[in-house]
């Protein structure tokens, strides 16, 4: 198939507004859907989030331990 990398856009820098915290920002819209279907959940629900900072604000704004699918999947084959 060959070296597709030529027939990408180059990569941008792109930083956050200064001055504003990522929770202030994504709180309101965790709220519209997210945060109460995770807090819905039962308790021996697993709940997986790809990102960091989501499964920062899961934590942080739902009171639930969220892990990477990687996670999710190594434990689904150890059996835990």
């Amino acid at each position: 198939m060959g070296d597709r990398s030529a027939d990408l856009p180059p990569e941008k820098d792109v930083q956050a507004p200064r001055g504003e915290d990522e929770q202030e920002r994504g709180a309101p819209v965790g709220e519209r859907a997210l945060l109460p279907a995770v807090r819905s959940l039962p308790a021996e629900a697993v709940v997986v989030a790809s990102g960091t900072s989501c499964r920062h604000q899961i934590a942080d704004l739902a009171g639930r331990r969220a892990v990477h699918l990687a996670q999710a999947l190594a434990a689904a084959l150890d059996g835990t």
